[in-house]
This record gives C-alpha cells, structure tokens and sequence, in this order.
C-alpha cells in the first residue's frame, strides 16, 4: 500500500532529522501516557471508573505523562502520576526506551514513528455520550496511524500489557 509506505518514510525521515535530544532513561521500561487536554473528555460517561482499572493494568509507578502542549488543565491530574517534561510534540523524541506509548484517543499517537513500543488507544475501553464521536474518532485515528492498537476490553489490555505482544 503506497500510502502506508510514504506515511512510515515520513515518519522515519522526521525522526531523523528532528529529534530533541532528553535523558531517555526517564522512559526506560515504563508507559506514556498522551495527554489531550481535559475538554475532550466531556463526552466520556465513565472516564474514572475506567481510568482508575486501566492504572492498575499498566501499574501507575510505570506510568509518566507528557502533557498537551501548554495545557494545564487535565483529567490525569487526579491521579498521582509523573509528568514528562518534554515541551515539543511526542513525535520528536526518541521514544526507544518506553515499552507502550497510550492514550485515551489522540492524533498524536499517530505520529509517532513505529518502535519497539507498542501504541495502544484505550478508544474502545470508554462509553462516550454520542456513539458518532467515538465512531468519528476511530475513523480519524486509522487514517493516521495502521500500527495503533485498540483493545475491546479491560481483560485483553491487560493481556497486551503484560505479554510479548506481537508489535
């Protein structure tokens, strides 16, 4: 597929060129968690109820997030979590040492080039308020990115997390 390939030697050429130097070890072993700013959540009917179980799933020790640009205002402010301090966007980083990269659902998961990681949206786990959002929002998400994975169920995240998924 032409448009696959052309996406992932965009993705290869902005890595090699544009990545921002970090101390990756901060990352070693642990899971990012994309930030998107709190007002895209307002559609959401089960956010910490879900939230809460997803912690427990990727062990929130392992967990570090890297804001939304300059948003300060956030639902994963309710939870103790490291924050990274990264001020660019994600995709610029050498991600290397992470073992997942998650988010609720956010185009910037979407950018980032493939790795040894793996990218999960958590999409499917949440009820939203009006079923077209979510629709529209998986549509969106797998135009930008064929390598996201979306699991259905708390039980077969937990089985993605904790295994040798096939990335």
């Amino acid at each position: 597929d032409l448009h696959v390939r052309s996406r992932r030697q965009r993705q290869m050429c902005i890595r090699d060129r544009y990545v921002f130097e970090f101390d990756n070890s901060i990352i070693k072993n642990k899971s990012i968690l994309l930030d998107q700013g709190e007002f895209d959540f307002n559609g959401i009917s089960n956010f910490d109820d879900i939230f809460k179980k997803v912690l427990k799933i990727f062990d929130i020790s392992s967990v570090v997030v890297k804001g939304y640009y300059n948003t300060e205002s956030s639902p994963f402010n309710n939870y103790e979590l490291s924050r990274l301090n990264l001020e660019n966007p994600i995709e610029y980083y050498d991600l290397t040492e992470c073992e997942n990269i998650f988010c609720v659902f956010t185009s910037g998961i979407g950018r980032i080039p493939e790795g040894k990681y793996r990218k999960i949206s958590l999409l499917n786990l949440f009820t939203f308020k009006n079923k077209n959002e979510k629709k529209n929002w998986k549509l969106f998400m797998d135009k930008i990115g064929d390598d996201i994975i979306y699991p259905n169920s708390l039980q077969e995240l937990e089985s993605i997390v904790r295994s040798d998924y096939e990335i």
